[in-house]
């Protein structure tokens, strides 16, 4: 019996020993100025990456009392772009854009030259992850650099209640492309050689034909962006989500997934170490670093990043076809654990005292 629980999880947040934080907003440094922001979200798709984490982010500071500027008019502590770097954002004369805040992502281990002198002419860099602070500073970006995180929103991704006994036992495999960093046809490839009893893989996509490489009768392959709904609603039938990802920034898949207490096997790499552990997730060991490939042609960079071990992940959908009630155990600690401190109130109300910590020190 499978049930969801939308709406049913009041908006509260926990301190490190379990008590029950003030409100959201009110535990704040003691600012006599509010702050205000012009954002500039470059992206009016709202499936897509930049469009929907753009979206998300500003809704998280407005929630926390930042005071949105109206693009008609002036008086901004800052402006905050959502985007990959554009030339065009920075002055020409290499003076610094004081006012300007870059929230960006790459997924490789090193940024593309080009990107390195656009961040350091702006004023503030906002990182998705620890670890993508860590690669831009390794790259050579000299600009402050605070990390927010990413978050979900628990209206939409709670915890839902599974029988992990009924039915085929159903992996989940997510990506963008069917050949692209998240390495779905690994997923299949794996799958296929498993061959396990009463069971299925369902494959989502957003572009791309892969069909005709399938000729398991046992996975099911899906198109297309989902709004947040239908995509929370898609992972209710699955027992598993398999995520073998080379890289991600930050991995905001399997936080969502997480939240609704699926369980997670995913790469112990990049910005998803930020929020995984393994008593809320099902961690994949790298079995050696890479050229990044395709995005290094992309953006002329000379990027790495991991290739899962394809052993070990077989090793792990094992044991989480066979060991179903820890399984459920794992998912029902993620999703205790992300719903307490990984929503985008905690990103904006994270975000807005960086802000106001650094708008201060000026």
């Amino acid at each position: 019996m499978l049930q969801r629980g939308f709406g049913k999880r009041p908006l509260k947040r926990y301190r490190d020993d379990g008590t029950l934080a003030p409100p959201y907003g009110t535990e704040l440094y003691n600012y006599p100025h509010p702050l205000k922001v012009a954002w500039v979200n470059m992206s009016s798709i709202q499936t897509s990456g930049y469009g929907r984490i753009g979206q998300m982010l500003a809704w998280g500071l407005q929630e926390n009392s930042v005071e949105m500027i109206d693009s008609r008019f002036f008086g901004w502590d800052y402006r905050i772009m959502p985007t990959t770097p554009r030339a065009w954002m920075v002055p020409q004369d290499g003076s610094i854009a004081e006012d300007l805040v870059i929230h960006t992502t790459f997924d490789g281990d090193m940024l593309p030259d080009s990107w390195v002198r656009i961040l350091n002419r702006a004023g503030i860099i906002w990182a998705p992850s620890q670890w993508s602070k860590n690669v831009f500073k390794r790259s050579g970006v000299t600009r402050p650099i605070f990390v927010a995180g990413y978050g979900v929103m628990p209206d939409v991704f709670n915890w839902v209640e599974r029988d992990f006994n009924e039915g085929p036992f159903t992996f989940l495999a997510w990506g963008g492309r069917a050949f692209d960093r998240k390495n779905v046809t690994t997923t299949i490839k794996v799958f296929g050689k498993l061959n396990l009893p009463d069971s299925k893989l369902v494959v989502k996509l957003a572009t791309g034909q892969i069909k005709n490489i399938i000729s398991n009768k046992n996975i099911k392959v899906f198109y297309g962006d989902l709004p947040d709904w239908q995509l929370a609603m898609f992972l209710v039938p699955a027992h598993c989500l398999v995520y073998p990802t080379s890289a991600e920034a930050f991995g905001l898949m399997p936080l969502e997934a997480m939240a609704c207490g699926l369980p997670v096997i995913l790469t112990d790499y990049s910005g998803m170490q930020d929020y995984m552990t393994p008593e809320t997730c099902i961690p994949l060991k790298v079995k050696k670093i890479v050229n990044a490939g395709l995005t290094n042609k992309m953006f002329d960079s000379e990027a790495y990043w991991a290739q899962p071990d394809e052993d070990d992940l077989a090793e792990k959908m094992i044991w989480a076809y066979e060991n179903r009630d820890e399984l459920k155990e794992i998912g029902r600690r993620a999703s205790d654990y992300v719903l307490r401190n990984w929503t985008w109130l905690d990103v904006g109300l994270r975000a807005k005292n960086e802000l106001l910590a650094l708008r201060d020190e000026c």
